[in-house]
């Protein structure tokens, strides 16, 4: 987190965060906020979870064609590949 975080802010003398409130939690009405960095980087957000996807999706796509290259006498041998 500081390898990356570290040379973002290290220019700035405060005001790493942003606290918005946002309301009250339904059920017990607990005070809710959302906190963020000032100055993110918007292109980051849900980076780690797309490279993760591309990832099952190219796991995924190998095995089909695997599977695709022998005749299996099971229907379902290759029934997860579309």
């Amino acid at each position: 987190m500081f390898d990356i975080l570290g040379p973002r802010y290290k220019d700035r003398q405060g005001g790493y965060v942003r606290v918005l409130k946002a309301g009250f939690r339904y059920g017990d009405m607990a005070p809710m906020a959302i906190i963020e960095f000032v100055d993110r980087d918007r292109d980051a957000k849900g980076a780690g979870d797309k490279a993760r996807v591309a990832a099952e999706e190219a796991a995924t796509n190998k095995i089909c064609a695997i599977a695709n290259e022998f005749e299996s006498p099971s229907p379902m041998a290759g029934a997860f590949c579309f």
